[in-house]
Order: structure tokens, then sequence, then C-alpha cells
């Protein structure tokens, strides 16, 4: 009974001590997590200050305000002392070569910059951005070179993390195969006391594997749900915050990169605004000219023909300049008693509405909104003629208001393709469209136009069956 009671005790010891190594290998192999979230931090840090010293630069070539160019410089040091940061933390050859990528854009955009800011400095009236425009491409070319390293270094980190985690996996499998071949060699009651600590330890390891690999697959903002209050438990939560700042910072640089494109865009925009209307003038001029010719002419009908096609590129190119100057705008709105029932009316009188589409119109007796009447007309008009784009094949456009709690609700209910829920969910991007040309950022001016004036628009949809956009308006 001794020699039992012995071996029993025996076995809890070394079970026991297997399972305090066990955890000690885990969380020593987990101890550099917390580099690797600094790491990640540090290289997110570093695409933010690129993109943000880039955004001060052109503001300063386009306002001349003083105090963006010192912001350039600092954001530029701030770029350069994350670098350094990287340059002490990161051991792996591959990841420095990204630091060295990083450090030689880093060096590029204040290259380029001072010349950029030299060059203004002499004339600051005369500068003009096509007179410089290879000098402003390197410049950014460099900022964007600098923002994608960060996210390689991101990335890389990550793909790090998750091959260290499995290797500890894979550690903790080879010590609870151990632990189960002492286990078979005793007694019944210490095999079951080894199967309970083995799967109280391996359940929460396979469980961060498991996260740690979505997290590197891609599935940013994804939680381990452990709530243990050791090591373990802590690696999760170490993990839980690296995986929600992966997912901040990501959304950032996202963010970002749709900003530069609307800034790059509206410069585009304003540009082709002399050529459209020398094209229209030019367009004019020669409908009188050939108004000289006989009706009957086929010189005249093939010169007519082909003037109406310009005049409607010309008119859809003046729509996407608009829209743009729309999106980028920051007038606050004028904001007026308006008749929201007489105002949808007067823009559905103002659309084209194909045989096949009837309009349905449920206009209830609302009381007054306090709103920007141009804003608003850009807004239904918007939304009608979306609606109607919906149901190639015909169908009806509904539109109804009504009073709700404080506000006067506006439905546009169309019975097109519907959306799916993915689509829903980035409906009010700019840029986002699912036309099969041009870049669409009308439901972005309207959600803009709608919030500007303390109102909300929400959609809703099924595929196959239609869409409802919901405009709520403050009375």
């Amino acid at each position: 009974m001794i020699i039992v009671v012995i071996m029993i005790t025996s076995l809890v010891a070394v079970i026991g001590g297997l399972g305090i190594f066990a955890n000690q290998q885990l969380a020593n192999s987990f101890e550099e997590l917390k580099y690797y979230e600094k790491r990640v931090d540090v290289a997110a840090e570093a695409s933010s200050y690129a993109k943000r010293a880039e955004g001060h630069l052109f503001l300063y070539l386009t306002l001349g305000n003083g105090l963006d160019k010192e912001k350039f410089f600092g954001r530029h040091v701030l770029l350069e002392e994350q670098i350094t940061i990287l340059e002490n933390e990161i051991e792996c050859l591959e990841g420095l070569e990204q630091v060295n990528y990083l450090r030689s854009f880093s060096a590029e955009i204040l290259e380029y910059g001072n010349q950029l800011i030299e060059i203004y400095d002499e004339n600051p009236e005369a500068f003009d951005f096509e007179d410089h425009n290879e000098l402003i491409i390197n410049f950014h070319d460099s900022s964007s070179g600098a923002r994608k390293t960060g996210v390689n270094i991101v990335e890389l980190e990550t793909s790090k993390l998750n091959q260290d985690v499995e290797q500890a996996q894979n550690s903790a499998v080879l010590l609870q195969q151990g632990m189960s071949i002492t286990v078979v060699f005793l007694i019944t009651v210490a095999i079951v006391l080894g199967i309970s600590i083995s799967r109280s330890i391996s359940r929460p390891i396979r469980e961060l594997r498991d996260v740690a690999i979505e997290i590197g697959n891609g599935k940013l903002g994804i939680q381990a749900d452990i709530k243990s209050k050791n090591e373990i438990g802590d690696l999760a939560n170490s993990l839980n915050k690296m995986s929600h700042n992966l997912q901040v910072t990501q959304e950032q640089l996202l963010e970002a990169e749709r900003h530069s494109a609307l800034q790059a865009a509206t410069w585009v925009g304003h540009d082709l605004r002399n050529p459209l209307q020398a094209i229209e003038n030019s367009t004019y001029c020669i409908t009188n000219e050939i108004s000289r010719l006989q009706n009957s002419s086929p010189i005249r009908q093939n010169i007519t023909k082909f003037l109406q096609t310009i005049d409607s590129s010309v008119e859809y190119a003046e729509n996407i300049v608009r829209n743009l100057k729309d999106f980028a705008s920051k007038q606050e709105p004028r904001q007026t008693k308006t008749d929201t029932n007489a105002l949808i009316k007067k823009t559905l009188s103002q659309i084209n509405t194909p045989e096949n589409i009837e309009i349905i119109k449920d206009l209830c007796q609302i009381p007054d909104t306090n709103t920007d009447k141009n804003m608003m007309e850009r807004v239904f008009m918007n939304l009608a003629t979306n609606a109607i784009q919906a149901m190639k094949n015909g169908g009806k456009l509904k539109v109804s208001t009504k009073k709700t709690m404080g506000f006067v609700e506006v439905r546009f209910q169309d019975t097109g393709v519907g959306m799916s829920k993915e689509t829903m969910e980035k409906i009010f991007e700019p840029f986002f469209t699912t036309k099969a040309k041009g870049m669409d950022v009308g439901l972005a001016i309207c959600k803009k136009f709608v919030e500007r004036n303390g109102g909300s628009i929400t959609v809703e949809s099924e595929e196959g069956k239609g869409s409802t956009f919901i405009v709520k308006l403050p009375i």
C-alpha cells in the first residue's frame, strides 16, 4: 500500500513538474509577443508619419501656411525615430531589409520635399503643380513606398508570430505525449489526472494557435476567448490587443489611401473643367455653322449625330467633375425652412423617366425641415437616379414621406436588383461602385450632405427584391 501511495505521489509530482515545465516553456516561447506588438505598433506609426508628412507638404504648397511646413519636417523626424527603433528591435535579415527600404524611402521624402519647398519659397505666387509634375510624382511615390513598406513589416512580424505560436504548440504536443506515456505505466487514477492536466494545457494553446493563424491569414480583429489568469491568459490578452491594433492600423491605412486617391482625383477634375468647357463651346459653334446646311443634307445629319454624342460625353464628364468637387467641398449648409414634399416633387419632375418605370408618390402631410435646399435636391436626385438605374428591365419606384419622432422620414423604394450584405456595408464609401463604368461618389455625397444637415441615411436591401434608402431629416 505504501508503495502504491509512493507511486501515486511520485506520479502526481512528475505530472505536476511536467505541467509546470510545460507552462514555463510556453511562457518563454510567447515572451517575445510583447516585442512583436511593439514592432507592429512602431511600423504602423512609421506608415502614418510618412502619410502625414506628405499631407502637410501638399497643404503648404497649396495654401502657403508656414505651420504645415514645420509639421512636414516634424513628421519626418518622427518617421526617422520609428525607423531607428525598428533597426534596434528587428533581428531577422528579411525584416532588416524592409527597414533599409523604409529608411531609403524616408531619405527620398526629405530630399524631394526640400526641393519642392525651395522651389515654392523662391516664388510662391508662380508655383504650379503641373510645372513640377515629375518631382511631385517622385515625392508621392516615396511616401507611398514608405507606407507600403510599413505594412510589409507588419505582415512579416505577424507571420513570424504565427510560426512561433505553432512551434510552441508542437512543443506542447510533445510534452503531452510524454505525460501520456508516463501515465500508462501507473494506475487509472493517475491516467485520469494526467489527461485532465493535459487538456487544461493544450486547449487554450490550440485556440491561441488558431487565432494566430487567422490573424496571419488577414482576419484582423479576431479575439481569443481565454479567461485564464496565468501566463496563457496574459498571452491571450496580449494577442487580443495586438489583433485589435492591427485592425485599427489597417483601417487607418485604407482611409489614408482613400483620402490620397480623392485628393488626386479632385486635382484631375479641376484641370478637366477648362478643356470640357472648350469642347462644349466648340460643339455649340459647329452647331451654328451646320445650321446653314439643308435639313435633309446627309452631312448635316451625320455631323448632328456626332455632336450629340460629344455633348452627351461632355455632360457625363462634367457630372463626374461636379461630384468630385461637391464631395471634396467643405462648404457649410445654408439651412432654411424647407417644404420637403415640394422639393421632392420638383426633383422628380426634372428626371427623364423611362417608359417601363412607374414612379409612385406617397407624400403625407409633414412639417417643414430646416435644411439646405440645394444639398437636399442633390440627395433626392441621386437616390432617384440610382433607383431607376437599378431597374433596367422596368419596375416601380415608390417615394414616400412621413413624420417620425423628431424627424421627417423620406423613403426611396425600388424593385430593382437589390444588394448583397457586403455591398450594403460599403455602399456609402467614396469610389465604391457596382456599375460597369465610372467612379461613383454619388451616395458618398448623399451621406455627407444629409449628415451635414443633422440627418441620417441608411439602406435596406435584399438581392433580387430591390432596395430602400431611408433619409431622416430633423424637424
